[in-house]
């Protein structure tokens, strides 16, 4: 191991621990714990561009090892503990196999006593009983891309901001199937009349953003949540897009996964519109792009979900019962055309509006307008609407606090469905399997 000796700062082992980081010598047996060095210190020498850890401080025949010369793994009978530090030898990046068990762990921080490993699996990932939060940061040596996964939900998380403190931890979605027979309001109802007559909601940020398009505002808008996912939280964020340039009845909006593109359809030009943001899920930072022609014509569309490369969409239209599917060119809202697949849900939801697709395209859940309620349809090709097929269950009045539902969000584990009405949301506990 070598340093270029020009950005080398080394972190202290523990709180007053001295270290040497512009030596122009190697370390001695004299340069002990009575010139203040401990174990675990570090000196460099810059003219050889050489580090040395200290590991026995004793007075007059202290012992600096070169850190180069150390080993990167190795195997014990257990697992590591916070007092495998630097001082061991056991420095950031050691690799320790426990040979009892199989387990892998690797140090992310050597401090003196307060060493902190994590269990990794072939492929790098941490393996934790537990889901990352803001203070699994930059400081132990995470980096954009590293993966988490929680074993206990399971659930796995990836980095996309490791700032101090602050770090960002994106779950990735899970496919999940609430039972919605036993679905009871949890007592929690918020308005949302900053963006007026409600539509299309979905969760960011880990739950501590809610995205919302305001039809009766022409605006697309956010609240964010104090707690993850709590509605008697949220607070607008007011700083809402106006669509209103576009179309003066916006019925159906969707936000792309990664959140830099917004899709709209308006009632009054039967067009579909596309905006893009410079950041993520953030509405102040979108702008118009591209607009289709008026191909939308006849009954109302109330619903609108895209595939991930936003090739394929699929409309739900209010009065005429259906279902229909659209084709483009991967993001180019220009060439958008009917594809002829279509799957009438008139039998069920006499009044569709919003709709979810699980993620892996085995589900679809549709909102009823009719009778308050949601419709529940299984794909026998995923995300092929012409295999769809009404699961059985029998349609309920599943939102009792909406007088006219109009879209529907579940929480990230499904234990939480909520509705969103004319002016507000309300959440509703289910009964799920995430798989």
């Amino acid at each position: 191991l070598t340093f270029d000796g020009t950005n080398f700062v080394p972190q202290a082992s523990a709180a007053g621990t001295l270290n040497n980081p512009s030596a122009t010598t190697d370390p001695t047996s004299g340069d002990d714990s009575g010139d203040g060095y401990s174990n675990g210190s570090i000196w460099v020498n810059t003219t050889t561009k050489k580090a040395f850890i200290l590991t026995d401080d004793t007075a007059g025949a202290a012992l600096w090892v070169e850190a180069g010369t150390l080993p990167s793994s190795g195997s014990f009978a257990t697992d590591p503990t916070a007092t495998d530090d630097a001082g061991l030898g056991f420095l950031v990046g050691y690799e320790w196999t426990n040979t009892s068990t199989g387990k892998v762990f690797i140090s992310f921080l050597d401090a003196d006593d307060a060493a902190v490993w994590y269990e990794i699996d072939g492929t790098g990932a941490i393996v934790e009983t537990r889901d990352p939060n803001v203070n699994d940061d930059v400081t132990f040596g995470f980096i954009v891309g590293q993966v988490w996964i929680n074993t206990t939900t399971p659930r796995e998380f990836t980095l996309s901001d490791p700032t101090d403190g602050a770090a960002v931890w994106d779950p990735a979605p899970l496919n999940c199937y609430p039972d919605l027979t036993g679905l009871t309001w949890t007592g929690d109802t918020t308005s949302l009349t900053e963006l007026a007559s409600a539509r299309n909601g979905k969760w960011v940020d880990g739950g501590f953003k809610l995205m919302i398009m305001g039809r009766g505002a022409r605006e697309v808008g956010s609240y964010t949540a104090a707690t993850p996912y709590d509605i008697t939280t949220l607070t607008h964020n007011n700083t809402d897009f106006s669509i209103l340039a576009q179309d003066n009845t916006p019925e159906a909006g969707f936000w792309t996964e990664d959140g830099l593109a917004f899709y709209m359809i308006g009632d009054a030009t039967n067009t579909m519109y596309k905006y893009t943001a410079t950041v993520a899920h953030d509405e102040s930072t979108l702008s118009f792009t591209a607009s289709s022609g008026a191909i939308f014509t006849g009954a109302v569309p109330s619903g609108l979900w895209m595939n991930a490369n936003q090739t394929l969409a699929i409309v739900s239209s209010d009065g005429g019962d259906i279902l229909r599917e659209y084709s483009m060119t991967a993001g180019d809202v220009t060439t958008i055309a009917a594809t002829g697949n279509t799957f009438s849900v008139n039998a069920q939801a006499t009044q569709p509006r919003g709709f979810l697709i699980t993620p892996n395209g085995e589900k679809l859940y549709l909102v009823n307008d009719a009778f308050n309620g949601i419709v529940t349809y299984d794909f026998g090709t995923p995300f092929d609407i012409t295999t769809l097929v009404h699961d059985g269950a029998v349609p309920v009045s599943h939102f009792s606090r909406e007088g006219s539902p109009y879209g529907m969000l579940f929480n990230e584990d499904a234990t939480l469905v909520y509705g969103i009405g004319d002016g507000d949301i309300s959440s509703y506990a289910t009964t799920s399997t995430c798989v």
